[in-house]
């Protein structure tokens, strides 16, 4: 037995206090498959974001002028900025618009995945091999060592901080109220609201089923997911669709917030329709699936 062996048997058994004692983290919530899901998440959102990010550097035309360039020290990332389109003249907002909203909502998924893996930081005795020291190190695509973990842990917090960088810009206290109004408006109000209309419709399921199917799919989900994304564009985008800070948007923009109400209107419509159209496509492939007779 080697040296850290040794230390290593001696040390599990005298964790330090608080969080590096295993019962110090109680929630089940935690767990892979919850990191896994959240993962499956933020890889695809923030690829969108990013992307969406230099399309939206390109539309200034940064080669155009140097008043043009808001980053003149974009290095190796202006070598291959495709030029920006003279039209369609919405092609703007619906990049802006992906960009800023996916980027906000990825704020509370990134938060979520640092408080899944936060223990990960306090496991005792922080090794307990030599192998397991070069595990923690390196990347295996095959077993998902920690190392993969820990990596996502730091660029969590790195994506965190620049967030919490970004919204401190302005008014620490108004960032502050507006934080913590929005967490108790969402529990004492929003939460209440959509959690009883959704226990209803599944109680009103259980008592009459033969309604829960469309051609033998459930369709509730299908109902669930356009209304959690439309709700969740509406809660970030509520001041300019309610049209309550028009004065402060068309004072930073020159423009005004009256088509935010008909834009929300309409993506909310389109994913509607997507998810009535996804529902009739498996509800045609069941219908026409082989019967296997008993």
């Amino acid at each position: 037995m080697s040296v850290l062996d040794r230390w290593a048997n001696r040390a599990a058994g005298h964790p330090p206090p608080g969080p590096f004692r295993a019962g110090f983290w109680r929630s089940p919530l935690r767990g892979p498959w919850f990191t896994a899901v959240l993962s499956v998440v933020l890889l695809p959102g923030i690829t969108l974001v990013f992307l969406t990010g230099l399309a939206s550097y390109a539309a200034y035309n940064p080669n155009l002028a140097p008043g043009n360039d808001l980053t003149p020290d974009k290095g190796l990332l202006g070598s291959w900025l495709p030029g920006w389109p003279a039209g369609p003249s919405w092609l703007y907002w619906v990049n802006q618009g992906v960009h800023v909203s996916f980027g906000l909502v990825l704020i509370p998924i990134i938060l979520a995945k640092l408080w899944s893996v936060l223990p990960k930081l306090f496991e005792w005795p922080p090794v307990r091999s030599v192998t397991q020291l070069v595990e923690r190190a390196s990347y295996d695509p095959v077993t998902r060592r920690e190392g993969v973990q820990l990596l996502a842990l730091l660029a969590s917090f790195v994506v965190a901080a620049y967030a919490g960088i970004r919204l401190l810009t302005g008014s620490v206290v108004g960032t502050g109220v507006w934080f913590v109004g929005s967490a108790v408006v969402h529990d004492l109000v929003l939460f209440p609201l959509y959690a009883g209309i959704d226990a209803a419709l599944v109680l009103l399921l259980r008592r009459r089923p033969e309604l829960a199917t469309v051609a033998g799919v459930r369709w509730l989900n299908y109902l669930r997911v356009p209304a959690v994304i439309s709700g969740l564009l509406l809660l970030v985008w509520s001041p300019l669709i309610l049209r309550v800070s028009d004065g402060a948007y068309h004072a930073a923009s020159g423009l005004s917030a009256q088509p935010f109400l008909p834009r929300w209107l309409a993506v909310t419509a389109v994913l509607f329709a997507i998810s009535a159209v996804t529902l009739v496509v498996r509800a045609a492939m069941v219908r026409s699936a082989p019967r296997v007779e008993p």
